[in-house]
């Protein structure tokens, strides 16, 4: 499916940051929490720590202060100037459990789906363009839900979900907005931007 829906991406052209349309790796993102979002599951979400013995890996990465949520961080030590920009170190959980037997026996979701991959697809385009409300979610694979809720899509439709994304608590001006699950502070989605010509041609 994956791969399927990377060469259709290539085939029309949405597919490539550097030009306004989604990169590789958003897609790929975007496909993973569509797919734990499915009833049953097909997918686990593997950031989620089930045994006591799985500990948190936290890990830090360089974050320059333009990009911080805090307002007054970026009036205080924002600058123009390419020398003297400032960064501080950004700190998250990059926890996802590896062990194959650990994920079959307490990750794996107790009713299979039997979905096909055509109907996997077709559910795909459908929940992209009737369902997810890119103005109130946000694309998020670190999120594990175990009982489903119920969302309104953009079109007023209830579906089911929860897993796989979660509630956006500011506007901003990006369409796909999507949680690097290594660096929750980058947005892979943040080359596309809400009304342009790349956007347009992605959702139509």
């Amino acid at each position: 499916m994956n791969v399927f829906l990377k060469w259709w991406a290539k085939s029309v052209g949405i597919i490539g940051a550097a030009y306004g349309y989604l990169s590789s790796y958003a897609l790929t993102l975007m496909i993973i929490a569509f797919l734990q979002n499915r009833e049953p599951p097909v997918l686990p979400c593997l950031q989620e720590r089930l045994l006591r013995d799985q500990r948190q890996q936290t890990v830090y990465y360089p974050v320059s202060i333009e990009e911080l949520d805090s307002k007054r961080r970026r009036h205080n030590y924002s600058t123009k100037d390419i020398n003297k920009k400032v960064y501080c170190m950004y700190e998250t959980d990059a926890f996802f459990e590896k062990d194959l037997k650990v994920i079959q026996q307490f990750y794996m979701p107790k009713e299979e789906n039997t979905k096909s991959v055509a109907e996997l697809i077709y559910e795909f385009f459908y929940f992209y363009v009737y369902n997810f409300d890119s103005a109130n979610m946000v694309i998020n694979i670190k999120e594990a839900v175990s009982d489903a809720v119920s969302r309104k899509g953009k079109n007023g439709q209830k579906f089911k979900g929860g897993a796989g994304f979660t509630q956006k608590f500011h506007r901003d001006r990006f369409p796909f907005s999507i949680v690097d699950p290594f660096e929750v502070q980058r947005n892979p989605g943040c080359s596309v931007k809400f009304h342009s010509t790349a956007h347009k041609k992605i959702i139509t």
